[in-house]
Parts: C-alpha cells; structure tokens; sequence
C-alpha cells in the first residue's frame, strides 16, 4: 500500500500496465471526509468497494494498514 499526502487540486496519476491512465485529485476536505475526483477512460470501471455485489469482490481481503508512526 502507498500512502500519499496531496494538497487540494494536487494531482496523482497512475498508469496500468496497458497504458491506460487514471489521475485522482482531492476536490474538497470536510471534517469527516475527503471528495475526490477520479479522471479515466470511459471503458475503466470505477466503483466504490463497498457497492461490489460478493463474485465482484477481490478474492483475498486488503490487509490492514500497518500502524503508522505518529508525525
């Protein structure tokens, strides 16, 4: 797992093995919350993890983040 600190409007950018691009952007900071924007191709499917139906769901799940130092 990669862990990044973006400021607002920041952009990451991420490329698949085929070329493909995605970029995500923070749009807006709430108290208990982060609005983010994704940018894709219309053919990658995007979709929070919790609305993948059981045979959607990744096989294995992601392990727990490990405890991170405090700053």
């Amino acid at each position: 797992m990669l862990v990044l600190q973006r400021k607002l409007y920041e952009t990451i950018r991420i490329e698949t093995p085929s070329g493909e691009v995605i970029r995500v952007m923070p749009v807006r900071f709430g108290p208990h919350a982060v609005r983010l924007a994704f940018e894709a191709e219309t053919d990658i499917k995007i979709v929070r993890e919790e609305l993948l139906t059981p045979e959607e769901q990744p096989l294995e799940p992601d392990p727990a983040p490990e405890a991170l130092p405090a700053a």
